[in-house]
């Protein structure tokens, strides 16, 4: 995780996740991991800490004896945002599970033709930016708005 930069791995089960059974993920099958409930967990650096200050890494330890277990934490279950969901609502959805990454999961279409689908994960990192983007625009709104410059 380190030498690449992620923080957050999602934690999938190959049986779930292979819908047909060819011994090959396709993107699609993916996708569509949330209605198959082929996602288990997730195991940030966090779990990975922590699993370390106890003493519980070894040679032979597996990612699901580190994660955090969507069926068994404390009944929390996945904790998603939409692709809809505001920056602002993210943050404050983080904030109060107190997490620093959330998969952004589409719902079903309301026709039913697709189920939830998979589109990528969120950390604290990209919040921030987006919100100091926000504020940067907002400052120079003001500015020009001084200085008399109108569009």
């Amino acid at each position: 995780m380190n030498s690449q930069d992620i923080g957050a791995l999602l934690v999938m089960d190959r049986s779930l996740l292979d819908a047909d059974g060819d011994r090959r993920v396709t993107e699609a099958e993916f996708r569509a991991s949330p209605q198959t409930g082929a996602m288990r967990g997730i195991v940030t650096e966090r779990d990975y800490l922590r699993a370390v200050a106890r003493g519980a890494v070894g040679r032979d330890t597996a990612v699901g004896d580190i994660m955090t277990d969507f069926a068994a934490d404390n009944g929390a279950g996945l904790i998603s945002a939409s692709p809809d969901t505001s920056v602002l609502a993210a943050m404050e959805i983080m904030t109060e599970a107190r997490i620093r990454h959330i998969p952004c999961i589409a719902p079903p279409s309301r026709d039913g033709a697709t189920g939830a689908v998979m589109e990528g994960m969120v950390c604290l990192g990209d919040v921030v930016k987006a919100l100091l983007a926000e504020e940067r625009e907002e400052v120079q709104i003001c500015r020009d708005f001084i200085n008399g410059v109108y569009d």
